[in-house]
């Protein structure tokens, strides 16, 4: 009787065990909570940057000032030297940014600019695309955050 016993006792101290260590694997894994998981953070944008834009070999300087509201980005670039300012917005997915600009500076016209954002350095670069009454020209850019 006495075996019997305690090898009914083995059998129950393991089985505790078990449950135990079940129960915070499971717990520590997030468990079956039915919460939503969390959202990913979205990477900060906002800010004023310098640098360039080259197009059809022209380097145009000038400061590109992102405003954010979660993914969606308001643009505003700016090139005194030139005399141009595009004005318009884009999306931020993940790093990769798309911005729209609208400018008029020899006649009006639409800018693409589809880069990535390195958030180590905050860099923005990536290529451009534009387009108005003198035909498409392709170019890139790069502008880093103050």
């Amino acid at each position: 009787m006495a075996v019997s016993t305690s090898i009914g006792a083995a059998v129950r101290s393991v089985s505790v065990v078990l449950t135990a260590a079940l129960t915070a694997a499971a717990c520590a894994s997030g468990g079956s909570g039915g919460g939503e998981p969390a959202a990913p953070a979205v990477l900060n944008v906002a800010g004023v940057y310098e640098g360039a834009m080259n197009v059809e070999g022209t380097t145009i300087p000038g400061t590109l000032e992102l405003v954010q509201t979660g993914t969606s980005i308001a643009a505003t670039f700016s090139a005194p030297d030139f005399g141009i300012t595009a004005e318009g917005g884009g999306t931020l997915t993940d790093t990769l940014l798309q911005l729209d600009l609208s400018y008029n500076f020899q006649c009006p016209g639409q800018a693409t600019l589809t880069g990535q954002v390195a958030p180590e350095t905050m860099r923005y670069a990536g290529e451009l695309l534009a387009s108005d009454c003198t035909g498409d020209v392709a170019g890139d850019f790069s502008f880093t955050r103050r």
